[in-house]
């Protein structure tokens, strides 16, 4: 081969060696900017999804401020929605954000939509929150005596105590706090007040006057009402025969105001006065003897065997609840069911638009399982006992219990149908017409203007869910 020729394949080689590898370098240089780039968009997304959050958590500390306050809300959140706030740190603008918080459409949830902007990218993030809104209803769990409250454990198997707050009590509080190590397996959603000293049991030493419709308050041991009654002159608590110290005229006033004829005055003649002559003649209730909503002696209601159109029934002893005292779904009910002594609600069930109160002179005794929809109560159950209130084993309410003496909450076995959900109602008392039938003068209440709901359980409670986009 000529020396030219070797010349140009050498020539021709290199320049195709120079081509390659500049090729390879150009390669090179585009994968490496395009992995600074796709960086730079990942830090800047990541970036804009932080001061999305940023601004959730401001417009969620706005509403728990209101919520401190006890102010009111008016959806979307007034005052206005945060536009375009800048978010700094160390002095410098890292990014913006822009939320708003409104209703979502479904029962008692709101949601806070925060969309965040850094160097170009944005991010969104939407928290949707369960809460109550102007909501006032009997305090969900209050006690003149101390209470009780336990879970229990057996190798893996566990049964809880779950209960909304405020939880009061004019005693003690076993357990005082939430999961303490006293007494695991109790969580407490809201504030646990024991040794509380404005807590009063309520009255039943009440008037009517059909006059004025009004009511008033009586003298104790002025059972009827009419201004003449004995006096306690032996401090023994209650007033009987010897208290006339054989005066005729005292005698028939004594006679007059011992309205269930047991010897004695006392507050139980006050709590059957309230409801077989005060109530009754306020609603004309057929609380009477022979009336169809007096029972004499013990009696037990089975599924559907209450009187059509009954909003109140009394019991002159014993009361058993047995399942559910009257056919609730179809239909809307709301049932009082009140007792000179004690009540027995097994297994309480209700529908979502029902209502189930019990008024028990003495004690209160509740137990079931915790099955869900398929045995719980969906509407509301409100007991009030005089006595104690003992509950055992499981089972889901919502609605005001109330305790004169002694509360026992215990779910005896363990086992997650023994679970014991005790929650707020979902009746706004202020509201006349969802004020429960019967309950007595006096009966504690709370009010909350807005409330966000327990975020702090993972197997109960609502928490807060986070979707970013």
């Amino acid at each position: 081969m000529a020396i030219g020729n070797r010349k140009g394949v050498v020539i021709i080689l290199v320049l195709a060696l120079a081509a390659t590898f500049l090729l390879i370098i150009t390669a090179l240089i585009n994968l490496s900017c395009s992995e600074i780039i796709q960086a730079k968009n990942r830090n800047n997304s990541i970036q804009s999804y932080y001061v999305a959050v940023a601004g959730a958590e401001r417009m969620y500390v706005r509403l728990k401020n209101i919520q401190a306050t006890g102010g009111t809300i008016t959806w979307p959140v007034n005052p206005s929605n945060l536009n375009n706030v800048a978010l700094q740190i160390g002095g410098s603008t890292v990014g913006t954000f822009t939320v708003t918080s409104n209703l979502t459409g479904q029962t008692d949830e709101f949601a806070i939509i925060s969309t965040g902007t850094a160097n170009g990218r944005s991010s969104t993030v939407t928290v949707k929150y369960g809460y109550t809104d102007t909501y006032t209803n009997g305090v969900p769990i209050g006690s003149m005596g101390a209470m009780n409250f336990a879970g229990n454990k057996w190798w893996f198997l566990t049964s809880r105590v779950y209960a909304d707050g405020p939880i009061e009590s004019a005693s003690n509080i076993t357990p005082s706090t939430s999961h303490p190590n006293d007494s695991p397996y109790v969580q407490f959603n809201g504030d646990v007040t024991p040794n509380k000293s404005d807590l009063s049991n309520p009255s039943y030493w009440y008037k009517y006057d059909s006059a004025t419709s009004s009511w008033s308050a009586k003298q104790v041991y002025d059972t009827n009402g009419n201004g003449q009654h004995l006096t306690d002159t032996t401090n023994k608590g209650y007033v009987d025969i010897s208290d006339a110290g054989g005066d005729v005229d005292k005698i028939a006033i004594f006679q007059a105001d011992d309205i269930n004829s047991d010897g004695r005055i006392d507050t139980k003649d006050a709590f059957v006065s309230y409801y077989t002559v005060e109530l009754n003649s306020q609603y004309n209730l057929g609380i009477n003897k022979g009336g169809p909503n007096y029972y004499s002696g013990d009696h037990t209601f089975g599924p559907y065997n209450v009187p059509t159109g009954t909003s109140v029934i009394f019991v002159d002893g014993d009361a058993n609840i047995i399942f559910n005292a009257q056919k609730w779904w179809g239909n809307k009910a709301d049932l009082t069911v009140v007792s000179t002594s004690d009540i027995t609600i097994v297994q309480p069930v209700n529908g979502a638009d029902d209502r189930t109160t019990t008024i028990a002179y003495g004690d209160t005794i509740t137990g079931g399982l915790n099955l869900g929809d398929l045995a719980d109560v969906d509407g509301n159950l409100n007991m009030y006992s005089n006595g104690n209130f003992t509950a055992i084993l499981g089972g889901n309410t919502n609605g005001s219990i109330m305790v004169g003496g002694i509360t026992n909450v215990n779910t005896g076995l363990p086992s997650f149908l023994f679970n014991r959900d005790i929650n707020q109602g979902t009746d706004d008392w202020s509201n006349p017409a969802k004020m429960p039938r019967g309950l007595p003068p006096g009966y504690p209440q709370v009010s909350k203007v807005f409330v966000i709901k327990a975020e702090n359980f993972s197997t109960s409670g609502y928490k807060p869910r986070w979707q970013w986009r």
